[in-house]
């Protein structure tokens, strides 16, 4: 299978990562990664979309929410910014031209994720067993 990149049509170049990391059906493996699309640049893209998509939803969510509901809804919005966050960060620390202004915001957006990604866990914990609790009681 060759894919030239030069013919491919606009907006298939998320097809042609689903392929290289779904697909690795190519015989030369190196051909892929010369075309510029990385296996990990892939997969953080797509950890990235999604916890934000998620992290939208639960922001829009929890807002129409009562009581703990609306905090269990609010932890996993930190969980999920968290997690893109973390793929941001990651993402900004792997790339080949590294820089000083780039490694500081890497570690800044790694560090902010990761308390989002905690603290969300904790506060998660918290209100689940609250709202066992109450469940409990009726």
């Amino acid at each position: 299978m060759s894919i030239n990149k030069a013919t491919a049509q606009p907006g298939s170049r998320f097809l042609f990562c689903m392929i290289v990391l779904f697909g690795n059906w190519c015989e030369n493996r190196e051909e892929i990664a010369a075309k510029g699309v990385p296996i990990l640049t892939a997969i953080l893209s797509i950890i990235i979309i999604l916890s934000a998509t998620f992290a939208i939803y639960y922001a829009i969510t929890w807002r129409s929410q009562p009581g703990i509901m609306a905090r269990i809804y609010q932890a996993r919005m930190n969980i999920s910014m968290g997690i893109a966050l973390l793929g941001i960060g990651f993402n900004q620390v792997t790339f080949e031209s590294m820089d000083t202004i780039r490694l500081i915001i890497g570690i800044v957006l790694l560090f902010v994720g990761g308390v989002n990604l905690i603290l969300g866990i904790r506060n998660l914990n918290y209100f689940m067993k609250l709202k066992k609790e109450q469940e409990n009681k009726k």
